[in-house]
């Protein structure tokens, strides 16, 4: 099984209105979406 890395760059203004976990949840759930047996 590959080991998949994203790197996602945030700016400034998506830190201070504290979207930071949002982002990262849509990658979550795009991830899970297209490999539904790497979600656990």
């Amino acid at each position: 099984m590959a080991i998949r890395h994203t790197l996602s760059i945030i700016k400034p203004d998506a830190t201070k209105r504290n979207l930071t976990g949002k982002i990262v949840a849509k990658f979550e759930d795009a991830c899970a979406s297209s490999h539904p047996s790497a979600s656990t």
